[in-house]
């Protein structure tokens, strides 16, 4: 308790944990910035005091996020006033672009030192409409899919898929094969950057393979059918991160 008689973060988070076991939950999951790393061991400590087996907390220790403009880091500080809220991020930069940034590197990533810990998230790229911006590539994956379909009208069934040897064609068969084990190991490890990984290797088919020929149409419907399983995988993988599929750019 402070010296005016108010509690400390500690007694009202031994509280919200006791009561989240008392309701029967058999793993608590918390996410803590970088430097509330010396909370945890108080924290579990409290949770065994109380009768609880500590190890039903698990804490996951999230890196400070810096933000860089020009290849130069926004200097912030609370203490200052001069800090970017999350709402202001978004403003400049879009929903699906902050969301994209955040979640395509892993929490604990060490690259950079800086006082900020070590997230980029640099608004200029963000911003962009160009290949450099992760989430403007992914999201353009998706519309040139929806747009390939929709220019694929006449294109009768595929009688069978024999036709599909080319080496890309059988790289993305393979993309679209391991979707659900990057899911399963994404969420098995906390780890959704994860997802982002695989959504950035939807591109290359289109630039090796032609779809829609309309002198071969028996190759174009098996290339098609390729194309749709694909378009449902990439909608799948971004509606995961929380970032919007488009079907036209």
């Amino acid at each position: 308790r402070k010296t005016d008689g108010s509690y400390t973060y500690l007694v009202p988070d031994i509280a919200y944990h006791k009561d989240k076991m008392d309701r029967g939950y058999d793993l608590l999951v918390d996410f803590f910035g970088a430097d509330h790393h010396g909370y945890v061991p108080r924290l579990k400590a409290s949770i065994a005091a109380l009768g609880n087996d500590p190890e039903r907390l698990a804490v996951d220790i999230i890196q400070m996020v810096r933000l860089v403009e020009n290849g130069q880091e926004v200097k912030m500080s609370k203490r200052l006033g001069n800090a970017v809220t999350i709402r202001e991020l978004c403003d400049e930069v879009g929903v699906d672009a902050a969301r994209y940034f955040f979640v395509q590197r892993a929490l604990d990533t060490k690259e950079h030192i800086c006082v900020f810990g070590d997230y980029d998230v640099d608004g200029i790229m963000a911003r962009s409409q160009s290949n450099d911006n992760p989430v403007y590539y992914a999201q353009y994956a998706h519309a040139r899919m929806c747009s390939i379909l929709r220019q694929a009208q006449d294109v009768p069934e595929a009688s069978s898929y024999e036709r599909l040897t080319h080496e890309k064609e059988a790289d993305l068969m393979k993309y679209i094969n391991e979707f659900t084990s990057v899911v399963s190991e994404a969420a098995r490890l906390r780890a959704p950057h994860k997802v982002c990984n695989y959504i950035q290797k939807f591109h290359s088919f289109y630039n090796a393979c032609k779809v829609i020929d309309r002198e071969d149409m028996e190759l174009s419907a098996q290339r098609l059918d390729l194309v749709k399983a694909a378009r449902i995988t990439l909608g799948n993988a971004l509606e995961l991160i929380g970032v919007e599929a488009p079907e036209k750019m």
